[in-house]
């Protein structure tokens, strides 16, 4: 398959975040080495700056007639192959919607790629991406699509690629708190509780995403005093490198730690997000606490503890998270694809 160009419809906000967005730029960049020119097509304002900020086109979809108005940027642009990766619970009225929207875009001729989770995998895309650990497991019923399935198919960033190798230090110093672009449960917050509460002398790092809603003002009210707070900072890789361990979400972000070897404790943010983590406990790349809703500041405390005075527990979270992701997932989707 030859194109100069293609589609990319993508959508973050502060409900849906930033992941989305942030796979696609970085395929984008990837692609823009294989001369392949990418225009972002997103129905959420909030994300155009970051789109741009990062030298690619972004047009604001008309969403009453999103079909019509992608038909006209495609032909504007030559081609018809579009990368669909948005939230399609935030982003349709439902799951049935977003099938239906892409069943009328393949009836329109256009090649769809299209990144899914573990409960839309019979989309009827052309081809069907679920790079997420456990995805080898779903009962596939759509025989039309293709289906990549699988962590090998993740993509990360150029920063997570060929960076020295994490060192696991039998004292911990310093924690790293990150939620990813937005954090609308505020996880962020009773990770600084807790660890106050369990009175390690280490030094925080919080970083805080772009379309996060939290204070400097409700961080301080909780910490002890030790903490340095970052937003939205560009060079998250290194402040993984230089913590000792992390506390994240459920989202993508925990396959970036994985990838440098950090050991890390997860807070999952749904019952969806808690239910996929069961894979991830069995890999043992990670602590897994459990949903923010069931997790108490006082289990928080404890986890933090016992994963900051057990070496060996850390050291094999380490060895695992490294080995787990091997950073090669762009190169195989895109000889998929292309």
């Amino acid at each position: 398959m030859s194109f100069k160009n293609i589609l990319i419809r993508s959508d973050g906000s502060n409900d849906i975040g930033l992941g989305h967005i942030t796979r696609c730029l970085t395929f984008a960049n990837y692609l823009k080495k294989k001369k392949i020119n990418s225009t972002f097509v997103t129905s959420t304002n909030e994300i155009s700056e970051v789109v741009l900020n990062s030298g690619f086109n972004c047009i604001f979809l008309e969403r009453d007639d999103e079909i019509r108005h992608l038909q006209r940027i495609s032909l504007s642009l030559n081609t018809n192959i579009i990368i669909i990766d948005t939230d399609y619970n935030r982003v349709f009225p439902s799951k049935e919607a977003y099938y239906i929207h892409v069943d009328k875009l393949r009836d329109e001729s256009f090649f769809i790629v299209s990144f899914d989770d573990m409960w839309s995998a019979n989309v009827n895309s052309n081809i069907v991406v679920i790079p997420y650990l456990g995805a080898e497991k779903i009962k596939i019923r759509n025989t039309s699509s293709r289906h990549l399935l699988g962590e090998k198919y993740f993509l990360l960033r150029n920063e997570f690629l060929c960076k020295p190798n994490f060192i696991v230090r039998r004292k911990i110093k310093r924690i790293l708190i990150t939620m990813g672009g937005s954090d609308p449960e505020k996880i962020t917050l009773r990770a600084i509780k807790s660890i106050r509460d369990t009175n390690l002398k280490v030094k925080v790092t919080v970083l805080i995403g772009k379309f996060s809603k939290i204070t400097r003002r409700e961080i301080f009210a909780l910490s002890n005093g030790n903490l340095n707070i970052l937003h939205n900072t560009s060079n998250i890789s290194e402040l993984m490198l230089n913590c000792d361990i992390a506390i994240t979400n459920s989202g993508l972000t925990k396959y970036e730690l994985s990838a440098l070897g950090v050991p890390y404790i997860v807070i999952s943010d749904n019952l969806y997000q808690k239910t996929l983590m069961e894979d991830f406990s069995k890999k043992c790349v990670s602590i897994h606490v459990g949903m923010f809703s069931n997790i108490t500041t006082k289990k928080l405390s404890q986890s933090i503890v016992n994963l900051s005075t057990n070496y060996s527990k850390r050291v094999e979270l380490s060895t695992n998270g490294k080995r787990f992701i091997d950073g090669h997932g762009i190169d195989r989707l895109y000889s998929e694809i292309f």
